[in-house]
C-alpha cells in the first residue's frame, strides 16, 4: 500500500499527535519537515493551504488543519468517534 503523507514542522504539538494516531492504527507514513525539507514546503505551497498539518491519503487525496482528529475522520470516512473523540484510523488505497 501506498504510504500517507504527513506535512509538518518540528515543533508542532498536533503533528506530533497526529503521527501518533496514524501509526497506532498502523498506518503506512512519511513525515516531512517542512522547516528542513525545502520540497516539503514546496508541495504544502502547491496544494495552496497555508496552516499545518497537512494530510495526504494513500490515494492522493489531502485534508488540513488543526484537529488530529478531523483529519483522521476526513480520511477514513469515520461517521463516530471510538471514545474521547478519537476516530479509528483505516486508511485504504483509493481507486
Amino acid at each position: 500500500m501506498t504510504p500517507a503523507r504527513l506535512y509538518c514542522q518540528g515543533a508542532c504539538a498536533v503533528c506530533g499527535g497526529l503521527t501518533r494516531l496514524l501509526g497506532d492504527g498502523g498506518v503506512a507514513l512519511e513525515v516531512h519537515d517542512v522547516t528542513t525539507e525545502p520540497h516539503a514546503f514546496e508541495v504544502v505551497a502547491a496544494l495552496g493551504y497555508q496552516s499545518l498539518p497537512v494530510l495526504i491519503g494513500p490515494g492522493g487525496s489531502p485534508a488540513a488543519g488543526q484537529d488530529a482528529t478531523t483529519l483522521a475522520r476526513r480520511l477514513t470516512g469515520a461517521t463516530r468517534p471510538a471514545g474521547r473523540g478519537v476516530y479509528p484510523v483505516r486508511i485504504e488505497e483509493e481507486p
